[in-house]
Parts: C-alpha cells; structure tokens; sequence
C-alpha cells in the first residue's frame, strides 16, 4: 500500500513539473520602418569620418542637415535631395522623425537597401557591389522614415556585404 501511495504522489508531482507552459508572443527584435529613400549624388569630401547618422525630428534641422551636409559640401547636384525631402513638413514631424545615414562609396555602382533597425539601434544595410563596378565617387543620403514611439537615445551602422559568387 505504501509503494502505490508513493507511487501516486510521484504520479502527480511529476505531472505537475511537467505541464506545458503557455509560450509569450514573440516580441520582434526590429523597428517598424515606415519608408526609405535613396539619394545617391557624386562626389568625394575626405574631410568627414563616414558613415554619418543624423537624427532629424523637426523641418529646421533637415535643413540644416542640409546646409551641413548637402548644399555645404558640393554645391551642385542638390535638386534631388531637395525634391526628395520636400514631403517632410512639420505635420509629418508631429508623429514621425528621419534617420538619414550617410555614406561614401568608392564605386557608383554599389547600392543598398536598409534590412532593418534593431531595438538596440543598430541599422543593418546590406550593401550590393557588383563584380565590375564604375571608378566614380558616389555619396549616399539614406532617409529612413519612423514613427516618434521608435525613437533611440543613438544608432549604429551595420554594413552587410553582399558579393555575387
């Protein structure tokens, strides 16, 4: 009687231990990106440590992201950035802010794409370079658009190269 009792009480310890136990929701490890733009423009400026990563959460300082880094730095070849940014108002930023990274490529021919923004900030872009590529300087003006609750004390750049075998 005292083994099936013993038994018995194992039965239902071990039964207790052993349930399976409702999993969390997965909770994603990336930032919603809204939308990215791509501005490539020519040229070479030495004198900046690359890659740059503006935080832009007001009209005033995307242009004076431009003034800094844009119209500054070339003078010429601006109309694109301008007609890209143009949609950015302060209605845009009253819930949104921009991340722009930029970026100096040794080739024209490379480009990118944004995978995705961590929520420790890193910014994983994959970089494409072809297996022959043009000797032209090219400058990358990345805008990354996000929602005000995405918002990061800081970001880090991560570039991913992908090379065709």
């Amino acid at each position: 009687m005292k083994k099936v009792a013993i038994l018995l009480v194992l039965g239902v310890f071990f039964s207790i231990s052993c349930e399976k136990k409702e999993q969390e929701p997965q909770v994603s490890k990336a930032i919603d990106i809204t939308n990215v733009q791509y501005i490539r423009r020519f040229g070479h400026y030495k004198e900046i440590q690359q890659p740059i990563i503006s935080v832009i959460s007001a009209r005033s300082e995307l242009n004076q992201y431009y003034e800094t880094h844009v119209k500054c730095i070339y003078g010429y070849n601006d109309g694109q950035f301008k007609e890209a940014t143009k949609i950015y108002s302060n209605d845009f930023f009253a819930n949104n802010f921009l991340v722009i990274v930029l970026l100096e490529e040794g080739s024209g021919s490379i480009s990118h794409k944004v995978e995705r923004i961590d929520r420790n900030g890193d910014i994983v872009i994959n970089r494409f370079i072809p297996e022959v590529g043009t000797c032209d300087m090219a400058e990358w003006n990345i805008v990354i658009e996000l929602n005000n609750d995405f918002k990061l004390e800081q970001y880090r750049v991560v570039l991913v190269d992908n090379v065709p075998e």
